[in-house]
């Protein structure tokens, strides 16, 4: 049935027609003529609505580590230097060591020990993929800590380890020989690394093509030995992700210190460590980086051949101790923020209750040590520094003009890190003193005393020191941590003693650690126990 419309006049023709009968004097009106209805017309079709716009992909977040040296091993059982800055990020240790909390969890979820810390039980956390999409097991971890045992490069680590039992998929058990902090331990920057099943077995070319399978925030992409190596997000991270993480972060190959500052000024890098302190103004002018120094547990060494005359003369040894210019090398490198070493430990990680007898700056003192040797004038003694380490080539330059002083010729050698390794590993090395810049990898006096020299744990042999009275306290202050420490105090200032009266090193300075960081970086928070090891899955983009 179709509704009557009314026009606009026949409206108005009603309201007079009310309004004059009111009045009761107007005639009545003609009935008006009917209105035809308008043809209907169909109601215009629903306009449908567009489809929503797909939100534009966001920008993956890349970012550039101005990277300052080779990569010499990528082997988790066998890296003993900065590769850690990639192994941390790739796979992963049970803990961690933070400087505001302690020992936290990273792959173990908690853990705790019998009564007199022999015996430790781990629990892993629930649902870690590896980066092959497989579970993480026990079995996994405890394959991990023997195959690097077997390995043999950390005897130190292992030092205290009996037995290693996965009890089920997601617990693990480890037996000691003696009473030691383990969580401590495992949290080390060397070694301790957990590697998935896929990984365990692989040959050494296959970890040196680039290849890995971790279950750490990051996974290897790519790999160009000398030249760069990509790290890419792993999505099924444990952990998860926070916006602005970083997708990919680029390691160039940068050992020059001059380019690394040039990329960094010129935006084409985000983040670099090894940075002369001389250029922290400029780049922090640039208002996009931000160069930092931070103290840190790690030290400057010039370890001495024993092995070779004339440094298998004790006084010879001697005198190089009180040829050394320590608070002129302190006040004029590292940008003034290092300081005069007073022991075989940075004093920021460990001053003992009783204080080490240590050489002074006397070179009256080593004139006479020199002559008493017979030594003659002239003497040529060899020094290797790393080419990329500009602040230790300045400090060697400085023992250079002392040392002439007194008749000693010190030639100066810049190599690459990886004949470093090579040098320290050859017993018949040319070198009589060789550069070491000690970055410490687990929070004790041990890592020091223990892991460079003790003649059967050291991974840095160079000097040729065995000393069985040395092995002896050592052993018995790592033994000792866990349950008296005072005692272990004790025990590590009487090994440390032993060093510097064998003068089997110049302790010369304890370093700071540098950064230098793009400011738009947030989140960053460099840990002094691991040198120069980025924790990449911490930083952000703001």
């Amino acid at each position: 049935m179709s509704r009557k419309i009314w026009s606009p006049l026949l409206s108005l023709v009603l309201v007079l027609a009310v309004l004059l009968s009111a009045c009761g004097t107007a005639e009545p009106t003609a009935a008006p003529a009917p209105v035809s209805e308008p043809a209907a017309t169909a109601a215009p079709a629903p306009t449908e609505a567009p489809p929503p716009a797909e939100a534009p992909a966001a920008e993956p977040v890349i970012g550039v580590y101005a990277y300052p040296r080779t990569i010499n091993e990528l082997d988790p059982s066998l890296v003993l230097s900065s590769e850690t800055n990639i192994l941390w990020n790739v796979w992963g240790n049970l803990t961690l060591w933070d400087p505001d909390e302690g020992v936290v969890g990273m792959l173990a979820e908690s853990w705790e020990s019998n009564e007199d810390a022999t015996v430790w039980t781990f629990r892993l956390r629930e649902g870690v993929k590896c980066h092959d999409l497989t579970d993480l097991t026990a079995g996994a971890v405890k394959r991990s800590f023997e195959r690097t045992i077997e390995k043999g490069a950390l005897a130190y680590v292992y030092a205290p380890v009996d037995t290693i039992e996965a009890v089920d998929d997601a617990t693990v058990r480890i037996t000691l020989n003696y009473p030691t902090r383990l969580p401590e331990l495992l949290a080390n920057n060397w070694g301790t690394f957990i590697m998935c099943p896929a990984a365990l077995d692989q040959p050494a070319e296959w970890f040196a093509a680039g290849n890995e399978v971790g279950a750490g925030p990051y996974m290897i992409e790519s790999y160009e030995p000398g030249q760069r190596l990509v790290l890419t997000k792993f999505d099924e991270w444990w952990q998860g992700w926070e916006e602005g993480s970083y997708d990919k972060i680029i390691l160039e190959i940068v050992e020059d210190a001059a380019v690394r500052v040039q990329k960094l000024r010129g935006g084409e890098a985000d983040i670099a460590w090894s940075v002369p302190f001389d250029d922290f103004e400029s780049l922090n002018a640039t208002g996009r980086i931000k160069a930092l120094a931070i103290p840190a547990f790690q030290q400057l060494q010039w370890h001495l051949n024993t092995r070779s005359a004339p440094l298998d003369d004790l006084r010879v040894r001697q005198a190089l101790a009180h040829a050394f210019p320590y608070d002129l090398a302190a006040q004029g490198t590292y940008g003034g923020y290092a300081v005069h070493a007073l022991g075989a430990v940075p004093r920021i990680q460990w001053t003992p209750a009783t204080e080490t007898r240590i050489y002074p700056y006397d070179l009256d003192t080593a004139r006479a040590l020199l002559e008493e040797a017979g030594l003659p004038r002239g003497t040529r003694l060899r020094l290797g520094v790393e080419v990329n380490a500009t602040e230790a080539i300045m400090v060697a330059q400085l023992w250079q003009a002392e040392l002439a002083k007194i008749g000693v010729a010190l030639n100066i050698e810049q190599i690459s890190a990886g004949v470093r390794w090579d040098e320290v590993y050859n017993p018949d090395t040319q070198f009589h003193i060789m550069f070491m810049h000690m970055f410490i990898g687990f929070d004790s006096p041990n890592e020091y005393l223990g892991s460079l020299w003790h003649s059967g744990w050291t991974w840095y042999p160079f000097s040729g020191f065995a000393s069985e009275q040395f092995d002896a306290l050592v052993e018995e202050a790592l033994a000792s941590e866990a349950v008296d420490w005072d005692k272990a105090d004790r025990l590590y200032q009487q090994a440390e003693q032993i060093l510097y009266d064998e003068a089997v090193c110049v302790f010369a300075l304890d370093l700071p650690q540098d950064w230098a960081i793009a400011s738009d970086m947030v989140g960053f928070k460099p840990n002094p126990l691991y040198g120069y090891a980025a924790f990449l899955w911490q930083v952000r983009r703001e």
